[in-house]
């Protein structure tokens, strides 16, 4: 699954410019040193993408929803800048999900 997450986001990261990656690479904590493929670059932003987004862990609730609207927010961004833009159809799924970044980001590879 994190096999097929990584290759969406390299193919993301294709369609960007050489200098978007670089600025999305040090927003993810990554200087790129040593990277100068542009496709490399592109690996290493994708493998940092679907690193966040395993690690991400939502605040629950007890009924298991997002602790506040700044969460929510917050997930909604993520989803956008890996590349997800549809803001209503994001939100939808973080409900269905339970704010699961993870498990959204699935259901979407999947179509």
């Amino acid at each position: 699954r994190d096999t097929e997450m990584e290759e969406a986001e390299v193919q993301a990261a294709l369609a960007m410019s050489v200098a978007d990656i670089r600025a999305a690479l040090r927003e993810c904590g990554s200087d790129g040193s040593g990277l100068i493929e542009k496709r490399e670059m592109a690996r290493e932003l994708a493998r940092l993408r679907v690193q966040r987004t395993r690690n991400y862990q939502a605040p629950k609730t007890q009924g298991g929803a997002a602790e506040s609207g700044a969460e929510r927010r917050s997930q909604l961004a993520l989803l956008a800048e890996m590349g997800f833009t549809d803001e209503a159809e994001n939100a939808e799924l973080l409900r269905r999900f339970d704010g699961d970044v993870d498990q959204v980001v699935k259901h979407v590879l999947k179509r």
